[in-house]
Order: C-alpha cells, then sequence, then structure tokens
C-alpha cells in the first residue's frame, strides 16, 4: 500500500548568514532554489534565490548571470553583427 503525501510540510529557510556558517556556496543555495522550484514551491524558491544572491554579495562572488532578474542576451549570439553607418 502506498501513500501519497499531498503537501509536505517545509523546513525553515536558513539566513544568508547561516549558509555562510555552514560553508555553503552562494552557488549550492540557488541549485537548491531550482530544485525546490521544480517540485512546486515557487514562494520558498523564490526567497532562496534571493537568499543566495544576497550570500553572492556578502562573500564577494559573481554570478554569471548578474543581478536577479536581470535578463541577459546569451553568451553563444553567432548572428552576424550589422555595420555602423559613419
Amino acid at each position: 500500500m502506498s501513500r501519497s503525501i499531498t503537501h509536505a510540510v517545509m523546513a525553515p529557510i536558513l539566513t544568508a548568514a547561516e549558509f555562510q556558517q555552514q560553508g555553503t556556496t552562494a552557488a549550492q543555495v540557488l541549485s537548491i532554489s531550482k530544485a525546490v522550484r521544480a517540485l512546486g514551491y515557487h514562494s520558498e524558491a523564490e526567497t532562496l534565490r534571493d537568499t543566495a544572491f544576497e550570500l553572492a554579495r556578502i562573500t564577494g562572488v559573481r554570478f554569471r548571470y548578474g543581478a536577479p532578474r536581470q535578463r541577459r542576451s546569451p553568451a553563444n549570439d553567432n548572428r552576424r553583427r550589422m555595420r555602423r553607418a559613419v
């Protein structure tokens, strides 16, 4: 007989300082937030994402893709560049 859990209780989310004390990197926290979002916990994932960027700010680590919620063009944009008129 298998049981299905409809809603699991989330543990309290640590602060950026607590993650730093544990030795967890900002990239690891961001990875956790992506996994939590995939499980359907969007508000918790957003909190973890913000915590990851705060941890990156505290530790001086730079993420490749800039500030939170800021889109950039992809690195593999191979389109031909248009020449500027002189």
